[in-house]
């Protein structure tokens, strides 16, 4: 059984793929090394990345192993805070919200989805607030956890780094218990390599709840 599935989505711009300035190759060697089972996908536009979305929705688990799936989005972040930069594009945050939601909708999946947004101003994300709208009108809901950096400037290489420590850590954390994932992200705070924070689903309260290991 593997620990987990990690789908890394990434979209650098032409100079930085022909430079080979990226997470996505490293990453995915990485969390095969962790023992996941990963694959990259290049996406060039926003529509290319829907139909990945799609794609990754077809997801059929015949075994029910409820090994959590990481969707990892590599991608630059909007200034303004808008969305996310795919290509010469830009997809808005109730946009995403609507491709993650019919992805997750169609997925036959046990085991707790987990979203990356590995991006600069990431951290200002919106959304977890919409996919609270549509959770708060009877719609699916899903993921569990929307992790990011707790910080507005990433650089890529500081990304490898990070995310290389959080797929090992990720080894030995069980989803479902919060408390050791506030656990994990402590440690990896006090390493001084990965300062990031998450966004939890509370079913009770039908919301997000954020946690940085910083306090704030």
């Amino acid at each position: 059984m593997a620990r987990g599935r990690v789908f890394i989505l990434e979209s650098p711009n032409p100079l930085e793929l022909v430079a080979n300035l990226g997470e996505r190759l490293t990453l995915e060697q990485v969390c095969r090394v962790m023992g996941y089972e990963g694959f990259t996908f290049l996406v060039r536009d926003v529509s290319e990345f829907c139909q990945t979305c799609g794609y990754i929705g077809s997801t059929c688990e015949h075994k029910k192993e409820h090994a959590p799936l990481f969707l990892h989005l590599s991608f630059h972040g909007d200034e303004g805070g808008a969305g996310i930069c795919i290509g010469n594009g830009l997809i808005k945050w109730s946009e995403l919200a609507d491709t993650i939601e019919r992805m997750c909708r169609r997925m036959d999946y046990s085991g707790p989805i987990i979203l990356i947004i590995s991006a600069c101003a990431g951290n200002r994300q919106r959304l977890t607030a919409e996919l609270q709208k549509r959770a708060r009108s009877g719609q699916f809901m899903r993921p569990e956890f929307v992790f990011v950096f707790a910080h507005d400037e990433v650089d890529w290489r500081d990304a490898v780094v990070t995310w290389t420590v959080f797929y090992r850590n990720t080894t030995q954390v069980d989803f479902a218990n919060k408390a050791r994932v506030m656990t994990m992200l402590k440690r990896l705070h006090g390493s001084r390599l990965a300062h990031l924070k998450y966004f939890r689903w509370d079913r009770s309260k039908r919301k997000y709840i954020s946690y940085n290991p910083a306090g704030s």
